[in-house]
């Protein structure tokens, strides 16, 4: 699958804003503006729990990229390239658990075109009020949910390891 998403108003970045998976699903490359992002399944197992997040950057040489704080027991799963009403393009990396997930903890994080995490999750689940205790956890996307909003982000398709 291909998202493309290659008009804009010229104030965006030069370079494409795709994100592309594998024919094996391993891996999943996004090009956001002149940076580009890969998530590698690492695992050797056939299924993946484990992955690593790559940025390339201008001439900076590929290297891994940062976690958020709160996403240092969570590694992550998906990955895309957001547009911004403005025309600046970021990543959104899905942070979770694999390879099965849980029923709550997805997280979702903007990373600016350097790699560097512009949201955190701390504490990376919340407790959630006048709901049953054992029902009441939910990942902690407060600071993307947030900048999300006020940057008027467009919603790509994250396309994921498995």
């Amino acid at each position: 699958m291909q998202a493309d998403d290659s008009a804009h108003d010229g104030k965006a970045a030069p370079g494409k804003n795709t994100t592309t998976s594998n024919s094996d699903d391993r891996s999943v490359m996004s090009e956001c503006g002149s940076a580009k992002m890969t998530l590698e399944c690492t695992a050797k197992s056939e299924a993946c729990d484990a992955s690593t997040l790559w940025i390339e950057s201008g001439t900076t040489p590929r290297r891994v990229a940062a976690k958020p704080t709160g996403m240092e027991k969570y590694t992550p799963t998906g990955l895309a390239c957001a547009t911004s009403k403005q025309g600046d393009r970021f990543f959104i990396v899905e942070y979770g658990e694999l390879p099965f997930g849980c029923k709550f903890c997805e997280w979702f994080h903007l990373y600016d075109q350097s790699g560097k995490p512009l949201t955190t999750s701390s504490p990376a689940v919340i407790q959630l009020e006048g709901k049953d205790p054992t029902q009441a956890k939910a990942p902690n996307n407060a600071e993307f949910s947030a900048l999300s909003k006020k940057m008027q982000l467009d919603d790509p398709e994250i396309h994921y390891v498995n």
